[in-house]
């Protein structure tokens, strides 16, 4: 078997919000890696904005999981519903992230938001699958 990248979309810049957004859902089976390609651009009178991305996983495209982050103590490992943030420290500026996330189920949905109330950002986002051939 090769390893092999498959797009999966391109989402154009889009006004961000205070609540979260949500794409299409997106069918990843036979993928083992999703890559998230993020370009946040505060708005250009606004600092130290922060841009969130959650991933939600489906076995059915019905019900989905978000995915969890966790802390461990001791022998307690304490999970949480995980959101991935991006700063962007100056407004007007273009800071482009990556994020890597395994895949653990057939579909997937991406959502996204922005912090505050007003004069909000912009986001890109490009979608890929890793998988084997």
């Amino acid at each position: 078997m090769s390893k092999h990248t498959r797009k999966l979309a391109i989402l154009a810049s889009t006004t961000l919000t205070a609540n979260y957004v949500a794409t299409s859902d997106y069918r990843v089976d036979g993928g083992y890696q999703l890559v998230i390609g993020a370009n946040y651009t505060p708005k250009a009178a606004q600092t130290n904005r922060i841009a969130y991305i959650k991933v939600e996983f489906s076995g059915d495209d019905t019900t989905y999981y978000q995915e969890t982050s966790y802390t461990v103590s001791g022998a307690s490992v304490t999970h949480s519903q995980g959101e991935h943030l991006f700063t962007g420290a100056t407004g007007g500026t273009s800071y482009k992230y990556v994020i890597s996330v395994p895949i653990a189920a057939n579909y997937v949905r991406i959502s996204f938001k922005e912090d505050g109330a007003s004069n909000f950002g912009t986001l890109a986002l490009d979608l890929l699958v890793s998988e084997e051939i």
